[in-house]
Parts: structure tokens; C-alpha cells; sequence
């Protein structure tokens, strides 16, 4: 007589399955890279199983020793492998978040050291540069700089400028 298994309340399996996904995405491994990496760790695994894992239906199973090589690989507890998505996502999202705040930080501080030299710099024309034509001119090109239009003119014709002459 064949048993009447009842439905399962624990997803470990499909959580699993869908934080390898997450967290080889995240790491922005293909399927042959998180396979060669399962092979360096001493536990061969080939990419169509482990698209058969994310994807297939039903769903390819991992053995103990898989389990063990996915928590070598993404450096994360047996826990975590098969903690409910959600919490591995939230965890990603603050990652994202810290690596924007990182990003944010040093292009504050690159305009801020760009600002700086920037004013430097026009210091240094202002005490050199005695014509105004000229100093219009340039301050006109370095404006078209910071701005991402370079004035070509500019560049074709330096010794012009730089003598206040036209041929």
C-alpha cells in the first residue's frame, strides 16, 4: 500500500536552490564559473547541474558534500544556504547600499579635491596671464571642460592664443 506522504512545511530545498541562484548572480559568476569553483574546492559539479539546481523542474537535489563545497564557495554557514531568500536578499540590498554610500563618499571628495585644484589653478592663470582677451579665452575653454564640450579651437590654435594674435 503506497504511503500518503503529507505536504512539507520546510522549504530548506527550494530556499537553497534559489539562494545559490541569488548569490552566484551577485558574485556575477556563470554557471561554469560556480563550477569550476566547485572543482577547486574539491567537490566537481557540472554547470547543467547546477542550472538543473536553480531551475529545473523539479528541482536537481544536493548531496551533503554539495552543500558543504556551495558553503565553502560563497563563504557563507549551511544556515544561511537555506534561510528563507528573503534574508539574503535584504542582505544584498544593504550591501548595494553600503557600496553606494562608499561610491557616493569618494566622488564627494573627488569633486570636492577637483574644486580645489580647479580654484589653484585659476589662481595661478589670474597671476600669469595679463591680457584679458586671453584670460577670457581660457576660463571659455576651461568651461567647455567641465562642462564635457572641449573647445577645439582652443587646442587646434595654442600658439595664437598664447601670443593674442589671428593669422
Amino acid at each position: 500500500m503506497p504511503r500518503n506522504n503529507q505536504p512539507r512545511d520546510v522549504f530548506a530545498e527550494e530556499h537553497l536552490a534559489r539562494n545559490i541562484g541569488t548569490l552566484r548572480r551577485l558574485r556575477r559568476w556563470s554557471n561554469s564559473g560556480l563550477a569550476q569553483r566547485m572543482k577547486d574546492v574539491g567537490c566537481a559539479l557540472d554547470q547543467s547541474a547546477i542550472h538543473k539546481i536553480e531551475k529545473g523542474s523539479p528541482r536537481r537535489r544536493i548531496t551533503v558534500d554539495e552543500l558543504v563545497a556551495l558553503s565553502r564557495v560563497f563563504d557563507k554557514s549551511l544556515d544561511q544556504l537555506v534561510a528563507d531568500p528573503k534574508i539574503l536578499e535584504e542582505e544584498a540590498a544593504l550591501a548595494y547600499a553600503d557600496e553606494w554610500c562608499r561610491l557616493l563618499a569618494q566622488h564627494l571628495l573627488a569633486s570636492q579635491e577637483h574644486e580645489r585644484e580647479r580654484q589653484e589653478l585659476e589662481q595661478r592663470l589670474s597671476g600669469q596671464v595679463t591680457s584679458p582677451e586671453l584670460y577670457d579665452q581660457v576660463r571659455t575653454y576651461i568651461s567647455g571642460l567641465t562642462k564635457g564640450q572641449p573647445t577645439v579651437a582652443f587646442l587646434v590654435q595654442p600658439k595664437e592664443l598664447h601670443s593674442g594674435q589671428e593669422q
